[in-house]
């Protein structure tokens, strides 16, 4: 079973945005396709970002917890 670990690139911005130089986005590691957030030109776009990530990853955890529960159950 293939793991995913995560990781922080920067890159120069484009568009609208590019005045504000630099923004980090959270992609997966070995890659630099679309990246898993929204790119962030300051620490607090990146922290609110985080913490989204944060509640997807424990919404899951509930999730398969439920499901291991009934199938422990069954």
């Amino acid at each position: 079973m293939n793991t995913v670990n995560l990781d922080l690139h920067f890159a120069s911005v484009e568009g609208a945005d590019a005045s504000r130089g630099k923004a980090a986005q959270i992609y997966v590691k070995g890659t630099f396709g679309d990246g898993i957030s929204h790119p962030c030109v300051s620490f607090r776009e990146l922290d609110i970002e985080i913490t989204r990530l944060q509640d997807e990853l424990e919404a899951l955890r509930a999730k398969g917890r439920k499901r291991f529960t009934k199938l422990q159950a069954a």
